[in-house]
């Protein structure tokens, strides 16, 4: 695909999603092409992650500034204020971000699991059935740990 088909591919399917504004629909254009509720789970997982370290070390700018602050020379004062106010508002701002990521992460994570829990009740063979229950149950946890830990460092910011 050339430069051009993907960027009216992108526009279209931008129109499709504003135009829907359902979640289904949203999910059923990216499968169309080739991108799954999983994969969307992962890239969120991630951006939430690198949100994380980001909103962190900006924390630990503001951090390292509040320390220069009593070093200070008087006159400085205004000076490493205005420095602290603008570390803390980018904190903040990050901090946002990330709590915007987690409920991004929430969102897909609850659609996916829904979408499994439908299809093991299509299943007819009771060993297949139970087998994907098994994989569902052990995706779950695995979820549940890395969003405590996600709230976690939310909590923290």
């Amino acid at each position: 695909m050339n430069l051009r088909q993907y960027w009216v591919c992108s526009v279209l399917f931008c129109s499709l999603i504003l135009a829907s504004g359902c979640r289904s629909t949203y999910y059923a254009a990216w499968e169309k092409v080739g991108v799954y509720k999983r994969d969307l789970l992962k890239k969120k997982v991630v951006a939430a992650r690198d949100e994380q370290k980001e909103a962190g070390q900006q924390f630990k700018d503001a951090l390292t500034r509040l320390k220069e602050l009593y070093g200070f020379d008087g006159g400085k004062l205004e000076a490493t204020y205005t420095a602290l106010q603008k570390d803390y508002d980018r904190s903040a701002a990050k901090a946002d971000k990330v709590r915007e990521r987690i409920k991004d992460v929430e969102s897909v994570a609850g659609d996916l699991f829904a979408e499994w829990e439908k299809e093991i009740k299509q299943i007819s063979s009771p060993v297949l059935q139970q087998s994907s229950r098994s994989q569902l149950d052990a995706t779950r946890q695995r979820y549940d740990a890395l969003h405590t830990a996600l709230k976690q460092a939310e909590r923290s910011m």
